[in-house]
């Protein structure tokens, strides 16, 4: 059987249910990617995609990605809307309701105060210095 002929595609195209230009393009991991662009003509779809696989080369000359442009709050604002509607109201007022209270009171272990004659936590050698 004969082999196949790589297809040379250059990534620009229109699709016949949306309107305007999309660009298709291999990512740094080697992943296909695909999106719609602001282009008003073929040119600028052109000049888009070469901005694109530009990225691409330098993300793997570099060894990874460069950074976003979205910044930490951005980012974690739409991550707390979508966790919003699949964490618990009672989680999320705090109260925790879906633990049962225990009646024991936690608090740390205090530095030993020599003349006070408080017991320690254990009589190994070494922690005679921390109270219950």
């Amino acid at each position: 059987m004969a082999k196949k002929t790589p297809q040379k595609r250059d990534g620009v195209y229109q699709r016949k249910d949306r309107p305007g230009w999309w660009i298709s393009w291999t990512d740094a991991q080697g992943r296909r990617r695909c999106r719609k662009t602001d282009a008003a003509n073929i040119t600028q779809a052109k000049q888009i995609r070469a901005a694109e696989l530009l990225r691409v080369e330098q993300a793997r000359i570099l060894g990874h990605a460069p950074p976003g442009e979205d910044t930490f709050g951005e980012v974690a604002e739409r991550y707390l809307k979508y966790q919003k509607a699949r964490v618990a109201e009672s989680i999320r007022q705090g109260r925790g309701d879906n633990q049962k209270p225990s009646g024991a009171v936690l608090r740390p272990p205090t530095l030993r105060d020599p003349q006070a004659g408080h017991s320690t936590l254990c009589d190994r050698p070494g922690r005679e210095d921390f109270v219950v």
